[in-house]
């Protein structure tokens, strides 16, 4: 019922926005800012908070710019509506990184999120971790480059691909950006099986 009631508003905010209902201006102006979505299971708070710590550390994220539900500082408000809250994100923000891991795709709010990417055309960005491999990617995103620890080409532009696509600033912080990296892609690699190892 979850996923049912998250969708029936997905389609309700793409009706709207046909119809040129779009949101108030109070809402866009609350709203604005927000420009990078991390969707991730609960139980992958660390890494997510590892990907919030490299966003600071490369971009000049000001406050309300990211979303992350499981990490203080990012998550809801007391008496928010989680789903429209959620969906209203989802539809505003630039970028939607997806932490996947085997408990995010066992996920029903990860999936729903992902597939409202999808529906908003937004820019996704797959980051593979623990226990998943690229044939797990679920639905429309085995089509879409993923990053994964050893990607080194690509966990090292994340932060340009961010700036491009959200239009905040670079920090050029290397001494910072650098151990924040390592530390992201020691989150991502920890307890990885190799895929020829797994069982299915």
């Amino acid at each position: 019922m979850k996923i049912l009631g998250f969708l029936d508003g997905l389609i309700e905010v793409s009706r709207a926005e046909v119809a040129g209902k779009g949101s108030t201006s109070t809402e866009t102006t609350m709203l604005s800012s927000q420009r990078i979505f991390i969707s991730h299971a609960g139980a992958d708070a660390e890494i997510a908070r590892r990907l919030i710590h490299l966003i600071k550390a490369g971009l000049e994220a000001p406050t309300g710019s990211v979303r992350c539900t499981s990490v203080d500082g990012y998550a809801l408000d007391g008496g928010d509506d989680a789903a429209e809250v959620l969906r209203e994100n989802l539809r505003v923000c630039s970028v939607v990184l997806g932490v996947l891991t085997e408990a995010s795709i066992s996920s029903c709010y990860v999936l729903m999120e992902l597939g409202a990417a999808w529906a908003f055309k937004k820019r996704a960005i797959p980051l593979i971790g623990p226990g998943i491999s690229f044939s797990d990617i679920p639905g429309p995103f085995k089509d879409i480059h993923a990053l994964k620890k050893d990607d080194d080409a690509g966990m090292s532009s994340l932060i340009a691909t961010l700036a491009r696509e959200t239009h905040l600033l670079e920090t050029n912080n290397m001494p910072k950006i650098i151990p924040s990296l390592q530390a992201l892609r020691a989150s991502l690699g920890a307890a990885t099986p190799d895929s020829a190892d797994r069982n299915r």
